[in-house]
């Protein structure tokens, strides 16, 4: 015969328990009915442990710049050649983000750097390491009938060319310059400057001959 007069308590006392599968999806039916906002309030960042979040949990892509906190990626934080160029941007690296002596010669590829590269003026005589040899000045002579011409020639030190040259006059009213070339047998790197003046004034003029000369390297 069926008892009537058990108490509520311990009716629910007789209850079954729930099975964890029932639990579960119990729980997943109430997250879905409540969206993220149910998501957000059961797990947020710091309900997760140190290393909770592995590599292969995170999807690709899931991580853009846009969820990185400003310096979050400092270079310590990246791996050796992970930076290649074809991951910068256009324009991205400029000389101001450059350090001093970042890029070296060894840097550099083959021709890497052409003459559109340079800036007007970059690369001078002075900054390859040229010098200039003067030869002593010489005398225009004053000719009766004719100019007398005289020459005179600067040479470059031993191991060292000659890349350009000229000459100064000290009457440019009167004296002038006949000839002005490199000297150098045909072939062969030349070894300095020649020049051959006159003068058709009255007086003697003096001329003085200028080399520029550069390492002749290998």
């Amino acid at each position: 015969m069926k008892d009537d007069t058990a108490s509520p308590v311990s009716r629910l006392r007789a209850l079954p328990r729930p099975r964890p599968a029932t639990a579960i999806a119990l729980l997943a039916l109430m997250m879905a009915m409540g969206g993220t906002s149910i998501a957000g309030s059961v797990i947020n960042g710091s309900d997760l442990k140190n290393g909770s979040v592995t590599r292969p949990k995170i999807g690709s892509n899931a991580i853009d710049s846009t969820r990185l906190a400003g310096n979050a990626v400092t270079a310590g934080k990246i791996a050796k050649a992970a930076v290649s160029s074809s991951k910068l941007a256009k324009g991205a690296v400029n000389a101001a983000a450059l350090a001093a002596g970042s890029v070296t010669s060894k840097a550099l590829g083959a021709g890497a750097v052409a003459g559109g590269n340079l800036a007007p003026a970059a690369v001078s005589w002075k900054s390859l390491g040229a010098q200039v040899v003067a030869a002593p000045p010489i005398v225009l002579p004053v000719g009766t009938t004719q100019v007398i011409p005289a020459t005179a020639a600067a040479t470059c030190p031993a191991g060292t060319v000659a890349i350009s040259g000229g000459e100064s006059i000290s009457d440019t009213t009167n004296a002038f310059v006949i000839q002005s070339a490199q000297v150098g047998a045909p072939g062969a790197a030349p070894t300095g400057w020649a020049a051959t003046g006159g003068t058709a004034g009255t007086l003697p003029a003096t001329m003085t001959v200028y080399a520029i000369c550069i390492a002749a390297g290998s």
